[in-house]
């Protein structure tokens, strides 16, 4: 009896390690790890306030995923210099803009969550040396369209079109009546690409509560769609780029 429950915990341990998250081309953990280390090395920018002092130390991650493979969420678990946490968090999150997907275990309907412990090790004249000819990376996200005429109030232009977005949003958008009748509530995220013409694709839900809300959600997406609604394009570096774009819609019973 007690050799066919160690079997049986083998068993489990075996199966629980063969659905692990993984990294997209990895079958397994150290994989996983290798290429994430070299993702972030790779795309990085180190703070300028690091130039003169250096740093070594690990920092410790964890990535929420959602079913589709797309990061939610990134959180900084250990004690770390608020430049470099803000910077590892930002980095890893464009992933969802490179359209990296990890691999979800096929039997995972909920998020998932992935650890990892970065190690940075950098001495202060190498950073220093490697820091002066890096460019500067800009970015602005895709916006909804109607606020150019204030354009030259950055604030203000991103308080218009967000209000505008949200205006269209919960014009377009019903309660389902199933959802209504199990008193759901909550957040639904639906992401979809905003190409470089202003035009909207390949919307997906990535965040759902049921009762039909997740439906209704990319509905709203899909009528910019074909309705021909175009927004301003995001940009890269100053130049127009094709980007993802996260919009969360709020569902509140009244």
């Amino acid at each position: 009896m007690r050799y066919l429950v160690i079997l049986c915990f083998l068993a489990f341990a075996n199966m629980i390690q063969a659905q692990d998250v993984l990294y997209p081309g990895c079958e397994d953990k150290a994989c996983s790890d290798k290429n994430l280390q070299r993702y972030i090395g790779a795309h990085f920018m180190y703070p300028a306030s690091l130039a003169q002092t250096g740093y070594k130390g690990k920092i410790d991650l964890t990535l929420i995923l959602n079913v589709d493979g797309k990061i939610q969420h990134v959180a900084v678990t250990n004690k770390v210099r608020t430049d470099i946490k803000e910077g590892i968090v930002e980095t890893i999150m464009k992933m969802n803009n490179a359209d990296i997907a990890w691999k979800i275990p096929s039997d995972v309907k909920k998020s998932y969550t992935y650890d990892y412990s970065y190690p940075m090790s950098v001495k202060r004249s190498k950073m220093a040396q490697e820091m002066a000819p890096t460019p500067i990376m800009s970015e602005e996200l895709p916006r909804f369209e109607g606020c150019e005429q204030i354009a030259s109030d950055i604030k203000r232009v991103k308080k218009c079109a967000d209000d505008k977005m949200l205006r269209y949003v919960y014009t377009n958008l019903k309660y389902p009546a199933l959802a209504r009748e199990r008193s759901i509530q909550g957040e639904v995220l639906v992401d979809f690409l905003v190409n470089e013409d202003g035009s909207v694709s390949d919307p997906k839900i990535i965040k759902d509560i049921g009762g039909g809300c997740g439906e209704e959600a990319l509905k709203v997406a899909q009528d910019m769609i074909d309705k021909g609604v175009r927004w301003i394009p995001g940009k890269k570096n100053g130049k127009v780029a094709s980007m993802r774009y996260t919009l969360p819609v709020k569902f509140k019973l009244h």
